[in-house]
C-alpha cells in the first residue's frame, strides 16, 4: 500500500471524545490503567507541584524530532491544526479564529508549538504555506482557511463539537493493547498506522483528568474506504501482540449499551476548561490560602470577615493607636520594648511604696 502522511495534534492536548461523551474503560483496560498508575509517579491533585497540572503523565518528546525543512511535513501538519478534525475542538485556535469568523493567527504563534519547533528555518515554514490550497497566508505573515467554519448558530460549544466528531467517526476506527506509554509512543504508533493508508490524526486516549495513557487510541483515516479497507484486513500485532480493532462507531455504541445495561460508569468529569497547548493559561502564583492556613481557618464562614475586623479592632484599638494596634508616636519596631520598660519601671516604684509603707508602720 501507499504510505501516508500522518498529521497529529500535538500530544499535550489530546483527549478522546466518542461521539459527544467519554466513557470509561473496559475492565481490562483499567487493569492495565492500574498497573500503568502503580509504576508511574503519582500526580494527583494533592501532591502535584503547585501550578503543574498533570503534564508529567504526556511523556511524548517533541524535541527528539530531527530539524528538517520539509515543505510537505510542515504543510501537512498545519493544515491539519486548521481542519475539521482538529480546530472545532481545540480550544486554544478556535477561539484565536473565533470561529466561523475565521481570523487569522500569527505564523509565529503556530510555529512555536511543540510539534511545529523542529521545523527549520522559520522562512522554510512560511514558503510552505504559501503552496497549500487549503490555507492562505496574508501580506503580515498571518494564516487563515480559505473557507471558514461553518456558523455556529444556536449550537453551544459541546453541540457544535459533536457535530464534527459525529462527521469523522465514520473514517474512524478504535484500536487497544498498545502497553505502557514511552516519549516515543506517539510517534510509534503514527508509524505503525502509515502503510494502512492516509491517516488524518491518531489521537491517544487518556484518563481524564490525570492524562494516563489507556493503551488505546482512535485513528481517523482520510476517507471511509480506506477505514473499510483496513477493517477488512486480520488484527495487525503490536509487539508481537494482536491488537482490538474495531470501527468507532462499534465501540460507541457497545459502550452506550454497556452503560444503558449498567456494566459501566459514564465519565463525568467536566470538561478541561484549559484544554489545548497550555500557553499563558495557567492560574499563576498567589492563589494559595498561604502558610497559615489550618482546618478552623478553613471551615470558617467566608462572610463573616466583617465580624473577625470588628472583633480585632476592639481589642486592639486604643485612643492615639493606629490601625495595628501600635502608638502613633512611637516610630519603628521600639514600641514593644518601651512597653517593658515602662511596665518594669511601674513596678519597681510600687515595689518600693510597699517598702516605705512598711517601715512606717
Amino acid at each position: 500500500m501507499k504510505e501516508a502522511d500522518t498529521e497529529v495534534k500535538p500530544a499535550d492536548g489530546e483527549e478522546d471524545r466518542c461521539s459527544d461523551r467519554s466513557y470509561d474503560s473496559e475492565e481490562e483496560d483499567e487493569r492495565e490503567y492500574r498497573l500503568r498508575r502503580s509504576e508511574a509517579p503519582q500526580i494527583s491533585a494533592h501532591n502535584r507541584p503547585y501550578g503543574q497540572r498533570y503534564s508529567a503523565n504526556v511523556k511524548t518528546d517533541f524535541e527528539s524530532l530531527p530539524e528538517s525543512d520539509d515543505h510537505n511535513e510542515i504543510r501537512k501538519q498545519v493544515e491539519f491544526y486548521f481542519s475539521d478534525s482538529n480546530l472545532p475542538q481545540d480550544n486554544f485556535l478556535f477561539a484565536q479564529v473565533e470561529g466561523s469568523k475565521n481570523r487569522s493567527v500569527p505564523i509565529k504563534t503556530i510555529h512555536s508549538f511543540k510539534r511545529m519547533r523542529h521545523f527549520q528555518p522559520y522562512s522554510a515554514v512560511v514558503e510552505a504555506l504559501k503552496e497549500s490550497t487549503f490555507l492562505e497566508v496574508l501580506e503580515n505573515d498571518e494564516i487563515r482557511r480559505r473557507q471558514p467554519l461553518e456558523a455556529m448558530g444556536n449550537r453551544d460549544t459541546v453541540e457544535y463539537q459533536k457535530t464534527y466528531v459525529d462527521k469523522a467517526q465514520p473514517r474512524s476506527i478504535y484500536a487497544k493493547g498498545f502497553g505502557q506509554v514511552t516519549s516515543t509512543t506517539q510517534f510509534d504508533i503514527e508509524n505503525f498506522f502509515k502503510p494502512y493508508g492516509n491517516v488524518r490524526q491518531v489521537r491517544l486516549r487518556r484518563t481524564q483528568p490525570d492524562k494516563f495513557f489507556k493503551g488505546s487510541v482512535f485513528v481517523e483515516f482520510d476517507d471511509e474506504e480506506t477505514q473499510q479497507s483496513f477493517l477488512e484486513l486480520d488484527p495487525p500485532k503490536w509487539n508481537g501482540k494482536a491488537l482490538t480493532i474495531m470501527s468507532k462507531k462499534v465501540y460507541c455504541d457497545k459502550k452506550v449499551d454497556d452503560i444503558n445495561a449498567g456494566r459501566i460508569k459514564p465519565n463525568n468529569n467536566p470538561p478541561d476548561p484549559h484544554r489545548g497547548r497550555g500557553r499563558g493559561q495557567g492560574r499563576g502564583r498567589g492563589r494559595g490560602r498561604g502558610r497559615g492556613d489550618s482546618k478552623n481557618h478553613r471551615d470558617r464562614d467566608s462572610n463573616d470577615w466583617r465580624g473577625r475586623r470588628d472583633d480585632f479592632q476592639k481589642s486592639r484599638y486604643r485612643d492615639g493607636d493606629d490601625e495595628f494596634g501600635r502608638d502613633k508616636k512611637r516610630r519603628g519596631g521600639g514600641g514593644h520594648r518601651d512597653d517593658r520598660r515602662d511596665n518594669k519601671r511601674r513596678d519597681n516604684e510600687e515595689d518600693r511604696e510597699k517598702e516605705t509603707k512598711t517601715d512606717e508602720k
